[in-house]
């Protein structure tokens, strides 16, 4: 069987990649723009950022929104890859948002960012989706074959 925390950590590196990987565009150019002025360290830090940013609403969201889901949707019957992309898209939207209203205090500013916490989320669950479809085909297989009724007799 796979493992569930590579997966899980998959998962999570997916959706910081989806997420803050489009900001990349602005960072590295940006970075390498002021590495006169502002040093190696600083430069990788400031090429980093989107990541380094991007990666504890990764977190976030595989720990609340993704396993949540996974429990429901398994429990329910229900796991396919769409309700899993539904779940990963509603979640980033709702992480995002609920971020900007505890920052700001209101829901008008800054919405641009919700767009990439839902391509985070999309892009985490979809990975952790894949990974729990390979499960579920496992488990269809391991029912489906016959039992070895010479095991059954010896243990």
């Amino acid at each position: 069987m796979p493992s569930h925390l590579k997966a899980f950590g998959v998962a999570v590196a997916a959706g910081t990649m989806a997420g803050g990987g489009p900001w990349l565009l602005l960072s590295i150019p940006l970075a390498i723009d002021r590495l006169g002025t502002i040093g190696l360290l600083d430069a990788i830090r400031v090429m980093l950022a989107p990541l380094l940013f991007g990666a504890p609403f990764a977190l976030l969201g595989m720990l609340t929104v993704g396993l949540g889901a996974t429990r429901l949707l398994h429990h329910n019957s229900r796991e396919s890859m769409l309700s899993y992309l539904a779940a990963g898209v509603i979640g980033g939207a709702i992480i995002a948002l609920l971020f900007v209203l505890i920052l700001s205090g209101e829901l008008t500013e800054y919405p641009l960012f919700a767009i990439f916490s839902v391509l985070g989320g999309a892009g985490a669950s979809l990975t952790w989706g894949r990974h729990r479809m390979r499960l579920k085909r496992l488990r269809e297989k391991a029912r489906a074959e016959p039992a070895n009724p010479i095991h059954d007799l010896l243990f």
